[in-house]
């Protein structure tokens, strides 16, 4: 083979070479942007969905917060009324108690009057001492009512505690969310930008 036969061939063979690097790159290049569009698309669905889903999440977070207030509101109302009606309870048990003792007495002193005439100084004290019993009976009787409801105003003051630890908890769910959600904008938005 000559000089001029091989210069022929490499010459044929780099333009060949040439033509099938273009093919490739326009190949290659159609396969890029069909690639792009594909993530494009898939970022765009993925993208939604997250929408969806965080706003699916906020609304079930929000009846959630408005389920738990409301029953936390029925808990203090059902909570107040029952202990209403035991403070009414404790304090007519308190009145009964007190009538009766009243009525034994009475009927005790109806009874004993002429025995009280003849032996005051001594029925005097009896009664003292029967007065003083029912009085640190009353006197008991109001401390534990007291105590009572010292306890109930206690409890009332833990619930409302517990109802603000659990708005609060709540709210902070809520903010943790929307970074999450912000998180995951900022990512798409970058994502996006790096795409383009």
């Amino acid at each position: 083979m000559t000089d001029e036969e091989l210069k022929r061939l490499i010459e044929g063979t780099a333009e060949e070479t040439r033509k099938y690097v273009d093919t490739v790159a326009t190949r290659l290049d159609a396969s890029i942007n069909t690639v792009a569009t594909r993530l494009d698309a898939r970022i765009d669905a993925v993208a939604t969905r997250l929408d969806a889903s965080i706003d699916a999440t906020a609304e079930e977070t929000r009846k959630y917060v408005d389920t738990v207030a409301t029953r936390l509101d029925a808990s203090i109302n059902t909570v107040a009324t029952r202990l209403d009606a035991r403070i009414d309870a404790a304090a007519e048990e308190t009145r009964k108690y007190v009538d009766t003792v009243a009525t034994r007495l009475d009927a005790r002193i109806d009874s004993t009057a002429e025995e009280t005439r003849r032996h005051f100084d001594v029925v005097a004290e009896q009664l003292k001492s029967e007065i003083q019993t029912v009085a640190e009976g009353v006197l008991s009787v109001n401390e534990r009512l007291d105590r009572y409801q010292g306890e109930v105003k206690a409890e009332f003051v833990e619930t409302r505690a517990m109802i603000k630890f659990s708005h609060h908890e709540l709210d902070r769910r809520m903010k943790s969310l929307e970074d999450t959600v912000a998180d995951l904008q900022t990512r798409v938005e970058r994502l996006e930008s790096t795409t383009h």
